[in-house]
C-alpha cells in the first residue's frame, strides 16, 4: 500500500523554510529585517501562549532571555502546522480526483 504523506511532506518542507529563512536573517544583515519578520511571524500567537502558560503556573521568566531560541523552536513549529495543512489539503483535492476518474 503506497500511502503519500502530503501533510508531512509540506511540514518538513515549511519547517526546512523557516530555518533558511533564520539562517538568512542572520547571515544578511541587509535584507535581515524582512527575513527577521517572515522568520518570527508564524511564532507570535505561540510566543503568546507561551507567556500566559508560564505566567499562570508562576514561572516569572523573561522571554528576552530565551526569545531567539523560543521563536525559532515556535517559529518552526507554526510553518510546520501551516504546512501540514496545507500538504493534508493538497492531498485531499488530489485524491478526490483520483476517486472521481
Amino acid at each position: 500500500m503506497k500511502q503519500k504523506r502530503y501533510w508531512l511532506r509540506g511540514g518538513i518542507c515549511l519547517g526546512i523554510l523557516n530555518i533558511i529563512l533564520a539562517v538568512g536573517s542572520i547571515a544578511t544583515p541587509a535584507c535581515g529585517d524582512l527575513l527577521a519578520i517572515l522568520f518570527e511571524l508564524p511564532g507570535i500567537p505561540f510566543l503568546f501562549l507561551f507567556s500566559v502558560i508560564t505566567e499562570a503556573i508562576g514561572w516569572h521568566v523573561s522571554v528576552r532571555i530565551m526569545e531567539c531560541q523560543v521563536l525559532f523552536l515556535f517559529g518552526t513549529l507554526g510553518y510546520f502546522l501551516i504546512g501540514a495543512v496545507i500538504g493534508w489539503i493538497y492531498g485531499k483535492i488530489k485524491n478526490r480526483n483520483k476517486v472521481a476518474m
